[in-house]
């Protein structure tokens, strides 16, 4: 089926790493004339190793072990390059504050940002393809209606080309035995992607098991995971949903993620407090009222819990969901302060109280709770874990133009796919992520 995108990531890992070596190995080469002694090699290894780090952060940052540039792709060219101009801004300033001694970079430094990145080009334009190259999978898609139209709507959505559906059978259809059974004699040499949880299917499937598992078997369910990074929305009122996703916390995970959230929070509070008298002096200049506005939203196992924001709008935003109508729209600054998400900042004090914390799925207004828990099935499900400022839905859900929040409740029901694909994996690698791809959309949304 569709190869492991982490396994994918590794391997373009690795190609990464050994373009620097070789960039590095080559560059000493050109400068001393002559291939380079292993000590001269280690010296310089050791020299450059914060900027390898630092060069692999940039390059995370930036997209480049993200699905869509797994494979070579148009716009990964221009994410390298600038990509590499950080770094080579980052590598100079380093060397000239850091001297070490015994090297003399400045010649070494400029032929190993060239070469390395002429390295990266050939792995991920040439080499690569013989890794990730595959042909499109042939399928027997067994699910009800309401699986089938997702699945492939969200086939179609995101550009997957390497799954073909050739037979659909209704596990719900009257003669649904003899119809599985015959699109897999018409269909010999396809797979089998299905509704595995569904009770007629697995009572049918006991027979065919031989078959099946020449064929190969794959969830339907999991295998929308893998692809689209959160759960499917057909999956969302189901009890084995709520098993899956309503597991208890570790120690060590609780732990490790409370450091976390001080690590990130208390560097982002002191840049608050220099930044906040130039704000507050915005916001006066521009409109009446106060500088920050106080909402009650949903906390954790539905607790009420009181959020603190820089006001963005020209009243003020209760707990009511007043949204963006006539009357009430975004200031001048506002917009500013939401494209930074600078009004989020004083958000900091609840995540050093415990009421928040820098990543989970993002805390709603108690009215607009209300409302959404009333609407969408298995909506409460993301109050199990503490709620979030940035989150697995902000980073991957896309929104039309200017619209950078949930404004209905189909684009909620997307974000609760997300979040709870979030709640059944958290961890704290994947909490590492988010903050990183964050930390991207934020210097994007800069224009950095």
């Amino acid at each position: 089926m569709l190869k492991n995108a982490r396994i994918e990531a590794i391997i373009l890992f690795l190609g990464d790493l050994l373009s620097l070596f070789a960039g590095l190995w080559l560059a000493l080469f050109i400068r001393y004339y002559a291939a380079p002694e292993l000590i001269n090699f280690e010296t310089h290894l050791l020299a450059f190793f914060p900027v390898f780090l630092f060069s692999f952060l940039v390059w995370f940052i930036s997209g480049l072990y993200q699905k869509s540039t797994l494979l070579p792709a148009e716009g990964v060219s221009s994410i390298l390059l600038n990509a590499q101009a950080v770094n080579a801004i980052f590598s100079a300033a380093f060397f000239y504050l850091v001297p070490v001694p015994g090297i003399a970079p400045k010649t070494i430094l400029f032929f190993y940002i060239v070469l390395s990145t002429l390295f990266m080009f050939l792995w991920r334009y040439s080499l690569s393809g013989l890794f990730f190259a595959e042909k499109p999978v042939k399928a027997i898609l067994v699910a009800s209606e309401n699986i089938r139209q997702e699945f492939e709507s969200a086939l179609k959505e995101h550009g997957v080309k390497n799954i073909l559906i050739l037979a659909f059978v209704n596990p719900e259809a009257p003669d649904f035995q003899r119809s599985f059974a015959g699109a897999l004699k018409d269909n010999p040499r396809s797979k089998v992607i299905a509704d595995c949880s569904h009770p007629i299917f697995s009572s049918v499937c006991l027979d065919l098991a031989p078959d099946l598992a020449d064929r190969g078997l794959i969830d339907v369910v999991r295998l929308y995971e893998v692809i689209f990074d959160r759960v499917p929305l057909f999956d969302l009122g189901t009890g084995k949903l709520l098993e899956d996703a309503i597991v208890a916390e570790s120690v060590w995970y609780a732990f490790g993620k409370r450091i976390l959230d001080f690590i990130i929070s208390l560097p982002l509070a002191v840049v608050f407090l220099i930044l906040l008298p130039f704000v507050i002096l915005a916001i006066k200049l521009e409109s009446r009222g106060d500088v920050f506005i106080t909402q009650e939203r949903m906390g954790r196992f539905k607790k009420p819990i009181k959020v603190y924001k820089l006001r963005t709008m020209n009243f003020m935003e209760d707990s009511h969901w007043l949204g963006e109508n006539g009357s009430n729209k975004v200031t001048s600054v506002g917009r500013v302060l939401r494209r930074l998400s600078i009004d989020e900042m004083p958000q900091m004090w609840n995540i050093l109280r415990g009421e928040l914390s820098f990543i989970g799925p993002r805390s709603d207004i108690s009215g607009l709770a209300k409302r959404l828990s009333e609407n969408i099935p298995g909506y409460d499900i993301r109050y199990a874990v503490t709620p979030g400022i940035t989150g697995w839905a902000q980073i991957n859900q896309q929104y039309s133009p200017g619209n950078i929040s949930p404004q209905s409740i189909e684009e909620t029901k997307i974000r609760l796919a997300y979040d709870l694909f979030y709640i059944k994996r958290r961890s704290l690698g994947l909490d590492l992520v988010i903050a990183l791809k964050t930390l991207r959309i934020l210097l994007s949304r800069a224009g950095l």
